[in-house]
């Protein structure tokens, strides 16, 4: 229902004005998370303490507006306080994820082993160290991250891969959390902090 009007709205034009208030906020959340993309606002945001020493909220978009990161909608649009929390919610989660992403990748990276297909014991416990939280991770993460890497590192079909599996990650691989974060790339609202947009940002 229409509430200026108290009309009772078809589905189409329903569907229409979701479709529009979702490509708003997640226009709006894209932009807050490029915004803040890198690695100082991301360990900012993961340490859990505003600038005064106060603990962030568990909520990302209250965490986010005590860090005064805030983003307005495009155009001079002017929409409810409760568009901005979405954004804000969304982008807030995505950051939050990138910093366990980061970190697993550099744990990973930083004890490669031997043999991606096969760690051996010690690599085990190396790798399981190296990661936060690691002791209780599961193996099949450790792995997948593994094989990701491996995967990145692969030489370009057509060139001898017989041992490209057991080189140590280039350079490239290296920077996405030696030297920072690789570049944002926000997903769909709807998946933006989910399991599935987890997987890489």
């Amino acid at each position: 229902m229409d509430e200026r009007t108290g009309e009772l709205l078809s589905t189409a034009v329903l569907a229409e004005r979701v479709g529009w208030c979702v490509s708003l906020v997640s226009g709006m959340a894209r932009v807050l998370t490029v915004e803040h993309w890198n690695t100082a606002d991301v360990d900012t945001l993961a340490a859990g303490e505003d600038t005064g020493g106060r603990k962030l909220p568990s909520n990302a978009w209250m965490a986010l507006r005590r860090l005064g990161w805030t983003v307005a909608p495009p155009g001079g649009v002017k929409v409810n306080d409760r568009i901005v929390r979405m954004a804000q919610g969304q982008a807030g989660r995505a950051l939050r994820s990138a910093k366990w992403h980061a970190d697993l990748t550099a744990g990973v990276l930083t004890t490669w082993p031997g043999d991606p297909a096969r760690r051996t014991a010690d690599e085990w416990d190396a790798v399981r160290e190296a990661v936060p939280g690691g002791l209780f991770l599961p193996s099949s993460v450790i792995k997948s991250r593994t094989r990701q890497t491996a995967s990145f590192n692969a030489p370009p079909p057509g060139r001898d891969n017989d041992q490209h599996t057991h080189r140590q990650p280039t350079q490239a691989a290296r920077s996405s959390t030696g030297r920072g974060l690789p570049p944002a790339r926000p997903r769909h609202p709807s998946t933006v902090g989910s399991p599935v947009a987890r997987h890489y940002l």
